[in-house]
């Protein structure tokens, strides 16, 4: 995947959050720029990492929650 990171030009460009789920000590969280563009963010232990699609967004946290 070439997306990894999500660049903002200002506060009105961060997206929202529109979708929230724990899982085991991590979470996944859907969210939403202001163009529409729909995406996912892997956290645990205080890293993230982001992801075009639920499954790879389950992977990573997978990857994270390992560590």
């Amino acid at each position: 995947l070439e997306f990894r990171r999500v660049l903002f030009r200002s506060m009105s460009d961060q997206p929202e959050v529109i979708g929230c789920w724990e899982i085991r000590g991590g979470t996944i969280e859907q969210l939403q720029r202001a163009d529409g563009m729909l995406y996912y963010r892997s956290c645990a232990g205080g890293t993230c990492r982001y992801a075009e699609d639920l499954w790879c967004a389950e992977m990573y946290l997978d990857q994270l929650l390992a560590r």
